[in-house]
C-alpha cells in the first residue's frame, strides 16, 4: 500500500470517528457564539420598564437602594447601560445577579434564569458533554482528542489536496 492510501484511509477513519465530536462542539460553539446578545435580549424583554421621562438614579444610589431591600446581598459592582433599554445590574461575584429599575432602585430580579440556565447546559456539552463529577475529565479527553483528530484531518486533507508528485 503506498503512503499516500495510508494517509487516505487514516484521514477517512479519523474523519469518521471524530465526526460527532466536531459535530457537537460547531454546534454548541456557535450557539455559544452570540449568547451576550440572547442573554441581553431575554433580560431586557423580562423585564417592562417604562422610560418615564424621570432621572436615572446614579450608582451610589442604586447602591443604597440594593443595601436598603436586601442587606444581605454583598454588591461588588453595579452595571450602568446606555439607553433607556439598559436596566442597571447589581453583581454580586461571579454568579450572583440582580437587575434594578433604573428610576426607583428597585431590585427586579436575576433576569431570564431558562435562558441562563440552557446557555450553562450548552457550554456543558461543547466542553465536557455534559458529564459532572469525575466522568468530566473523560469528556474533556473525549473532546481534546476530537480536536487533534480535527488538527489531523486539516494537515492530511491539504496533504491529499495536493496532486501527486
Amino acid at each position: 500500500m503506498s503512503f499516500r492510501k495510508a494517509v487516505f484511509w487514516t484521514h477517512l477513519a479519523a474523519g469518521v470517528v471524530s465526526s460527532l465530536v466536531v459535530v457537537m462542539m460547531s454546534v454548541t460553539g456557535v450557539l455559544l457564539t452570540y449568547e451576550r446578545q440572547i442573554k441581553e435580549w431575554a433580560d431586557r424583554t423580562h423585564y417592562d420598564v417604562v422610560d418615564d421621562g424621570g432621572r436615572r438614579l446614579t450608582v451610589d444610589e442604586l447602591l443604597a437602594a440594593v443595601r436598603t431591600q436586601d442587606p444581605e446581598m454583598r454588591v461588588s459592582a453595579i452595571a450602568m447601560h446606555s439607553g433607556t433599554a439598559g436596566l442597571p445590574m447589581a453583581t454580586q461575584g461571579r454568579r450572583g445577579r440582580a437587575y434594578l429599575h433604573p428610576y426607583t432602585g428597585e431590585i427586579l430580579g436575576a433576569g431570564n434564569t431558562a435562558v441562563r440556565d440552557w446557555f450553562s447546559t450548552m457550554m456543558g456539552w461543547h466542553r465536557w458533554f455534559d458529564l459532572t463529577g469525575d466522568p468530566r475529565a473523560t469528556g474533556r479527553a473525549i473532546t481534546g482528542a476530537g480536536n487533534l483528530l480535527f488538527l489531523y484531518l486539516l494537515l492530511t486533507g491539504f496533504y491529499l489536496w495536493l496532486p501527486p508528485l
